[in-house]
């Protein structure tokens, strides 16, 4: 159970009840609780043991996901001035384990205050142990239902919303009277129009599990720049790049085989790298994030060229270009949107694996 680890609360009110409850089974110090309110002024403090005041233990939390070492020395130093006058000084970060916050704990350490810091990666191992706490904050994980009921309903929901999609933009070019394949404008509003109801499914699941709608629609201006950069970039005397794969005089097989990869890529690696930009370290841990981008990728990819390549395999003329750009979109929107919800398709999975290995709950 320890190996996997859910994302800390998103409400800073909610996190401070549970550093709360989490901190009264750590130090064994039943008589903690929060200091003031929001809007107050709490010198750096969120909360102090209420049986040893002052000189007993004070902490304060935050989902703060950058300048930790700022704030620390910035709260320590208020604290110290408080009227508390805390005895140990606890700071607990919703980010992952950070040596150069303990570094800095343990200069700030004092004889007469003890500064220490706990990070989510701390707080996750306490909750696996204090299973009541768990069941409070994560009802809704634990109760949920088995991983691969709402894996299949999920990926049932994207091959539909990916059709949709589709015969969206479908409508929408013959409104405007296009014939051929977008630029400009159009290059810009295709992924757009195609992908908007596929994005929707992957933040409906996908929410819990740390997928924000700003992280959604970053994700969508991504595939937006990639199909200018594939339509629409100029390289040498050609116009974009798929003019220019097709201008190299290759055979119709072997231009398409081509074409689906790096239209493929040019979508999914802009989309997953804009989508990654400033995502809170707090939420998930840097090396997992970038995995799961490299891995959403490589499901673009393969979606995309896979049943393309069949496709020519079984029919090489041009006789059937528009089912071979229907089965290549549908597959692509749904290479994609496995890729964006890789946070709740590992969740409905470990979940599963991690209660049966730890069993601490029931199967």
């Amino acid at each position: 159970m320890a190996q996997f680890v859910l994302p800390p609360p998103t409400s800073p009110d909610e996190f401070e009840d549970l550093v709360m409850e989490l901190l009264r089974h750590r130090f064994n110090l039943p008589g903690l609780v929060r200091y003031g309110r929001h809007g107050q002024r709490q010198d750096g403090i969120d909360g102090y043991d209420s049986g040893t005041n002052p000189k007993g233990l004070v902490w304060q939390a935050t989902l703060q996901a950058n300048g930790l070492d700022k704030k620390l020395k910035h709260d320590h130093q208020r604290a110290l001035g408080s009227l508390l006058c805390p005895s140990r000084y606890v700071f607990v970060s919703a980010a992952p384990r950070d040596v150069k916050l303990t570094h800095l704990a343990g200069r700030l350490t004092s004889p007469s205050c003890q500064v220490q810091v706990l990070c989510w990666d701390d707080l996750w191992s306490d909750l696996t142990i204090h299973t009541d706490i768990l069941e409070k904050h994560y009802g809704w994980w634990l109760r949920s239902r088995p991983w691969w009921e709402s894996t299949v309903l999920f990926v049932l929901l994207l091959l539909l919303t990916s059709l949709m999609g589709g015969a969206m933009w479908v409508y929408f070019w013959r409104k405007l009277g296009g014939t051929v394949e977008p630029h400009g404008i159009a290059a810009l509003m295709w992924p757009l129009v195609s992908n908007v109801l596929t994005c929707a499914t992957c933040w409906l699941f996908s929410r819990r599990a740390g997928v924000s709608l700003p992280e959604v629609g970053r994700f969508l201006l991504g595939l937006s720049v990639g199909s200018w950069l594939f339509y629409d970039l100029p390289v040498a005397n050609h116009h974009g790049i798929r003019s220019a794969i097709g201008g190299l005089g290759w055979s119709p097989f072997s231009s398409e085989a081509v074409l689906v990869v790096a239209w493929s890529l040019m979508l999914s690696v802009p989309a997953h790298s804009f989508a990654i930009l400033g995502r809170p370290l707090a939420v998930r841990r840097p090396q997992d994030e970038i995995r799961r981008r490299l891995l959403g990728v490589a499901l673009a990819v393969c979606f995309a060229s896979v049943p393309v390549w069949c496709f020519i395999g079984l029919f090489p003329t041009s006789d059937f270009e528009s089912a071979r750009g229907i089965i290549a979109g549908v597959s692509l929107r749904v290479g994609l949107g496995l890729g964006l919800a890789l946070p709740f398709l590992e969740w409905r999975y470990l979940r599963h694996k991690s209660r049966v290995a730890a069993g601490i709950f029931h199967a």
